[in-house]
């Protein structure tokens, strides 16, 4: 119906107009084959199975009747010939629309749901999928039910965040798909529908636990057993779309040793800006420290002795680690409660103390003789010592064996002075 209506007629003799006979029966040809393709469409959509194959094949045979229909008034209107070429061309228009409109109707109730198709069984497993996982941010009824087309795009819930999976009552999920014209839906007997999302979640540990691994890697802390990272602000979850590693997906800014302070950065989607990470961090170590204050000299027991987490930095390289060598070592100096020791804090007990008068033992073949001396130095258990004998004025060395006794052999009588 795209001609002028100007090439199709022309005056007769009698001033009147009139249909141009040949060209007239071409055209009404082509107007009639492209109303019966339309026909056609229905045709093929009723011969399509699925769950609304009867309304299809109802609106099919009326549009066909309506075909049939029009075809007969065409043929009417040819044969007058008197009436404007105007007349028939709106008639015929009118016609075909309405079939057209018909027709798309039929088409788009047959063929716009992307049911499948293919088999009666297919027809009846419209059922609820028990458990689904989905990737994207939303479930469709395709997820829900199994089913594929354009239909089965339409979003129905919201999907759970990466990583998650929860649960939906069925009759929440019934309803739900009754809003979107879908009904007659099978449960199967399922009280809910659980449904899960791709990917990963990260907690506020597991971002405390990457941070602790790059400070490893970059050597600002030694053994991470011993070590440990606060967060200034305890983040929420974070969430990425796919599985990842989150050691790839951090970066650290800045750390420095000395003050503990790091600042970190985490890009788990390029979309979206980075989630900061800042806080603090330390590596502790095991160092022996004293309970209670105590005087030089005196003896330090295992209740004297305490271990304390400290910063590694802090800690002397000579610093002691181990409390059990230090049992039984006495005091070089007063030392106060909590002081940090190391090797230079502690010595033998001192047995012997200078110009302390000592008894001198001497032993040998069984022989045991005995005398009075003085100490010229310090010594304790086991160490060598020089005393002055008091009758002989002679200088002799002994060791000491007990707290103001030191004794000598034949050998040490002989180094006298």
């Amino acid at each position: 119906c795209d001609r002028g209506a100007n090439a199709d007629h022309k005056r007769d003799p009698d001033g009147q107009s009139g249909f141009d006979e040949p060209m007239h029966d071409d055209r009404l040809a082509a107007d009639t084959r492209q109303v019966a393709d339309l026909g056609s469409l229905v045709t093929v959509a009723a011969s399509q199975r699925g769950p609304l194959r009867r309304a299809a094949r109802k609106t099919g045979r009326h549009a066909l009747r309506l075909l049939r229909q029009a075809r007969q008034t065409i043929d009417n209107l040819s044969r007058v010939r008197r009436q404007p070429v105007i007349v028939h061309r709106f008639v015929k228009t009118a016609l075909a629309i309405r079939i057209a409109l018909v027709v798309g109707v039929g088409t788009a109730i047959a063929l716009g749901f992307g049911w499948p198709a293919h088999s009666q069984e297919q027809t009846r497993s419209l059922m609820l999928m028990p458990e689904i996982t989905v990737a994207s941010d939303v479930v469709t009824i395709g997820d829900l039910l199994g089913v594929t087309g354009e239909t089965g795009q339409t979003p129905v819930f919201r999907a759970p965040k990466p990583g998650m999976r929860g649960t939906i009552a069925t009759d929440q999920v019934i309803a739900a798909l009754a809003q979107h014209g879908v009904t007659g839906i099978e449960s199967g007997g399922l009280a809910y529908v659980s449904i899960g999302r791709t990917g990963q979640r990260f907690t506020a540990d597991d971002l405390v636990d990457a941070v602790l691994g790059k400070l490893v890697s970059q050597g600002m802390i030694i053994d991470p057993e011993t070590a440990e990272v606060v967060l200034e602000a305890t983040p929420e979850d974070l969430y990425a779309t796919t599985q990842m590693a989150l050691d790839a997906a951090m970066t650290l800014q800045r750390a420095d040793v000395y003050s503990g302070r790091f600042r970190a950065e985490v890009m788990l989607d390029p979309r979206l800006p980075p989630t900061v990470l800042a806080g603090r961090f330390r590596e502790t170590r095991p160092v022996v420290t004293l309970t209670r204050a105590v005087e030089r000299g005196t003896v330090i027991s295992a209740r004297d002795l305490t271990i304390t987490q400290m910063n590694r930095i802090e800690v002397p390289a000579d610093a002691m680690t181990d409390p059990e060598p230090m049992v039984g070592k006495a005091a070089r100096r007063t030392l106060s409660a909590g002081s940090l020791l190391d090797a230079g804090d502690l010595m033998t007990p001192i047995l012997v103390e200078r110009n302390q008068d000592v008894t001198l033992v001497y032993r040998a073949a069984g022989i045991v003789l005995s005398s009075r001396g003085r100490a010229l130095s310090d010594a304790g258990q086991g160490e060598t010592v020089s005393v002055v004998n008091s009758q002989s004025r002679r200088t002799v060395q002994g060791v000491v064996t007990a707290p103001g006794v030191v004794e000598f052999s034949a050998n040490a009588a002989a180094l006298t002075h």
